[in-house]
């Protein structure tokens, strides 16, 4: 039998770039790849949009 923790483990990396975020998992190549672009409410300092449909968007809510 097989350990959960052993077969949800997963090796990856991340790469927090000034233009892209890239994450990659071992064995399966770019799992993610989105322009490092977050959009903050300034009044509330939440999180309101983040990655390429931020980037693309461009707009100030």
């Amino acid at each position: 039998m097989t350990n959960q923790s052993t077969r949800l483990s997963q090796d990856m990396g991340i790469d927090l770039g000034t233009t892209n975020t890239v994450v990659c998992v071992n064995g399966k190549g770019i799992g993610l790849q989105e322009p490092s672009v977050v959009a903050v409410d300034q009044e509330t300092g939440t999180i309101i949009g983040a990655g390429r449909e931020t980037k693309q968007d461009g707009t100030n809510p």
